[in-house]
């Protein structure tokens, strides 16, 4: 078998570490598997440019080569290949949603969040609430809350539930080249977290 890791937002929010992790778990267990993102990896070049880069028009432009080279992908798909594909909730990932709806078979939705209570995504929360509904993919979800509201729409049966991997963090940094004021952000005494991707009421930040 052959898996396929497909992701729009990769390096721009730190995806990469989690779509790196995610290779090396599968190819421990024997699972050939490739990363579709918008970085380099070691045996590959990145397979989709850089949509969040560049003037307005030309994102569009990006986003739609995108959303094509996807397409295309999930054609050529052999009998022993199936795509995973990463959705985060956002306006990128609504149109990877519906390109998935043309092979339930093949391609499994790795589904991170969806966006269903923040107020500033409200429009997008409706759009990606009837595709969910509209969906026969199989879903895997990371999360009880994703869990949940994938059962109130009906996908219950759809869900694979999977608790995060812990990511992998290439420590090759340098902290000679980390600037001061940097630096002097972390105050002695107190906790600090690494957040990836927005700090969204969806997110369950109130709770922490």
């Amino acid at each position: 078998m052959k898996i396929f890791l497909h992701d729009l937002i990769g390096i721009h929010s730190g995806v990469h570490y989690y779509l790196d992790t995610f290779k090396k778990k599968l190819t421990k267990n024997n699972i050939d598997t490739r990363i579709f993102s918008n970085y380099n990896t070691r045996s590959t070049n990145a397979f989709y440019p850089n949509i969040f880069q560049g003037w307005i028009f030309k994102r569009i432009i990006l986003l739609v080569i995108s959303y094509i080279k996807f397409f295309v992908s999930i054609v050529r798909l052999k009998k022993n290949e199936i795509i995973i594909v990463s959705l985060y909730g956002t306006y990128v990932d609504l149109g990877l949603l519906f390109i998935s709806l043309v092979s339930k078979n093949k391609v499994l939705l790795d589904t991170h969040e969806i966006v269903d209570d923040n107020r500033e995504g409200f429009i997008l929360g409706i759009l990606f609430k009837y595709s969910f509904r509209f969906c026969s993919n199989k879903i895997i979800a990371h999360s009880e809350k994703v869990v949940d509201y994938l059962k109130l729409l009906g996908c219950e049966n759809q869900v694979i539930f999977t608790p995060h991997i812990n990511y992998e963090v290439d420590a090759s940094y340098n902290l000679d080249n980390v600037r001061e004021d940097v630096k002097n952000s972390f105050s002695n005494g107190l906790v600090h977290f690494l957040f990836f991707v927005n700090i969204i009421t969806s997110k369950g930040i109130y709770d922490l």
